[in-house]
């Protein structure tokens, strides 16, 4: 540890005496870095962390297949719905839910506030206990309130909660005139509660979408479908028993479900975040590209640097440092360019993930989970001591190697460079063709 200390303090010295090189270093790396956790953090946010609510890998998404109105997965009518959680078996329970941004609007008036449409989803009485979920104030639906003369009952988002009410704690009983009907609220979701999307602002039973809203006919699908197995129940297992439920449908309703005997199961995690999972991927690779090409600079520059250094080394080798003393000494210094410059990128890493975020323009799925977090702060520190080897370790090493006494003897100068030349260019040919691929 002692000697840990040591290196430390000679490492801060000797940058403070280049304070050029120190900052095109911190700098460099805090780009890098903080690049690389911007990335990361969304990643983590969107495709690590698991969903809000209760044992989310027991979640999944029902599609309606048709080999050519529906190859890719569509909804289910009510009547097919029903039959589904009638025989379909291996689920501890199926909901279904209607929520179209733009079309399932409720209008608002006489709330404190000018008349506006409301973002709506209906959902069906098992929609808020097959998801796990519970209200932030109040409570959720009710099984009894899904029937007509009991549905006039609303559940908010937080969002709309905070923005329309100012966060009013009284609002769980209060009633809203909405289409020109009493609802009363009965709760408020929490923050991290936004399903089915983001633009939900408000949830109502499924009952209030009547015949003649749309008509309720085994031909005509609108229902999604999400839920949630039972324990022990694998996916194909679950998938089976649906299969062998439609395509009974099939055969008895041949008028409306002739080519509608199969379906698609997914996680619901997949379902919300498979659409974005390539193109995150491929922007942490890349990123990951930038922290390569900002690293064979820094060698380069270590290396470069290195000649300049080339007497001092000597003079310590002669004083009787090994090769792995002096390897440490320069590694120290690498790790604190690295740790300055991950500090750096860590701060940095926050006003880009507001940049993605806005850039996205709704496109990023959960973007509520997205942050700098523990886990994100672990994975910039880790990020920075590898970095510091990565940069560090074959310059050091050449360095060490090159200490000798005829460096001394030439005055110290050139030896490194010459030797280093070859690495020095191949580090500027991978630079290039790694700069090729980004630019592609």
């Amino acid at each position: 540890m002692d000697t840990l200390l040591q290196d430390l303090r000679y490492a801060l010295r000797t940058l403070r005496r280049s304070p050029g090189f120190a900052l095109v270093a911190v700098l460099t790396l805090a780009l890098g870095i903080g690049l690389n956790t911007a990335i990361f953090s969304v990643v983590n946010g969107v495709l690590l962390r698991p969903l809000p609510f209760r044992d989310p890998d027991r979640l999944v998404r029902l599609h309606h297949l048709h080999p050519e109105k529906a190859p890719q997965g569509g909804p289910f009518s009510p009547q097919d719905f029903d039959d589904l959680q009638a025989g379909a078996r291996g689920f501890q329970s199926l909901a279904a839910y209607l929520h179209v941004p733009g079309e399932t609007v409720i209008n608002l008036t006489g709330a404190g506030g000018e008349p506006r449409n409301l973002q709506a989803a209906y959902v069906s009485k098992e929609f808020f206990s097959t998801l796990g979920v519970t209200a932030a104030r109040g409570r959720t639906l009710r099984p009894d309130e899904n029937v007509p003369g009991a549905d006039r009952v609303a559940v908010l988002s937080d969002a709309f909660w905070r923005s329309r009410f100012s966060s009013d704690p009284s609002i769980v009983g209060r009633t809203l005139t909405m289409e020109g009907k009493p609802f009363t609220v009965v709760g408020v979701m929490p923050a991290r509660f936004t399903f089915p999307g983001r633009t939900a602002e408000v949830w109502v039973p499924m009952s209030l979408v009547g015949e003649e809203n749309i008509p309720h006919q085994r031909g005509l699908r609108w229902m999604e479908v999400v839920g949630r197995l039972s324990p022990g129940t694998t996916p194909r297992a679950a998938l089976g028993s649906v299969d062998a439920v439609l395509a009974r449908l099939a055969q008895e309703h041949g008028d409306t479900n002739e080519g509608w005997g199969r379906a698609k199961l997914e996680t619901l995690h997949d379902a919300l975040v498979g659409p974005v999972r390539p193109a995150l991927l491929v922007l942490l690779g890349t990123v990951a590209l930038v922290l390569l090409v900002a690293c064979a600079n820094l060698a380069n520059l270590l290396l470069a640097r290195a000649s300049a250094r080339e007497r001092e080394i000597a003079i310590r080798t002669a004083l009787g440092a090994g090769r792995g003393r002096l390897v440490r000494q320069l590694l120290t210094e690498s790790a604190v360019l690295a740790l300055l410059g991950g500090g750096l990128g860590l701060a940095l890493a926050g006003s880009g993930v507001r940049a993605l975020l806005a850039l996205s323009a709704g496109t990023i799925p959960r973007p509520d989970e997205v942050g700098i977090d523990g886990r994100v702060a672990v994975y910039a520190l880790l990020l920075s001591l590898a970095t510091a080897v990565l940069f560090g370790l074959v310059p050091a090493v050449r360095a060490a190697r090159g200490a000798t006494a005829e460096t001394l003897r030439d005055g110290g100068r050139g030896g490194t460079e010459r030797r280093g030349g070859g690495t020095r260019a191949a580090l500027v040919l991978a630079q290039t063709a790694a700069a090729m691929v980004l630019l592609v």
